[in-house]
């Protein structure tokens, strides 16, 4: 004979459980009610699945920002050695066309080459090219790039002091 308390508690003979109330015990345990659901199971899953959805949103817009952003001082950077390029070439620093090396500079560095133009100085009383303008475009990657290309400009060549005379060399400007 199995002592009161200690049986499997299949039935009322071994000093056990009912088999019914054994049943609604462990149900109990299982966070139910009578046999019934309490509503909100799954809830915290949503509601994890919602934060989860939120801070990829979030992440996704700053990661487009810095994308955003190191574009544009790509561009900068490129327009800046370009202008410097074509500027060697007018100082003699450098043979060939200026917007031509201006052009294979800003190629070179991912950017396209949207416009090129020399400035004249006066030099010994004659009108003489002594600097370059430029203006690159750089697409962003990804889509980011749907937003259209970043563009910036630079100057680059001898400056020009009080009296109209090429002085100098001036570096890309901002």
């Amino acid at each position: 004979m199995t002592p009161v308390g200690r049986g499997r508690g299949d039935g009322p003979d071994d000093g056990g459980c009912s088999g019914h109330h054994h049943r609604r015990l462990h149900h109990h345990r299982l966070g139910h009610r009578g046999g019934h659901r309490t509503g909100d199971e799954g809830a915290g899953t949503v509601l994890v699945l919602a934060l989860v959805a939120a801070a990829m949103v979030v992440l996704g817009g700053a990661g487009g920002v810095g994308v955003a952003a190191l574009t544009g001082v790509r561009a900068s950077g490129a327009a800046d050695l370009a202008a410097l390029a074509g500027a060697d070439v007018l100082l003699g620093r450098a043979g060939g066309a200026a917007c031509v090396a201006a052009e294979r500079v800003a190629t070179a560095n991912g950017a396209r080459l949207s416009s090129c133009r020399t400035l004249d100085s006066r030099v010994g009383g004659a009108a003489v090219a002594t600097s370059v303008e430029v203006e690159v475009t750089l697409s962003a990657p990804g889509a980011v790039g749907l937003l259209g290309p970043a563009r910036a400009r630079a100057r680059a060549g001898l400056a020009e002091g009080a009296g109209g005379a090429a002085q100098g060399l001036v570096g890309a400007e901002p």
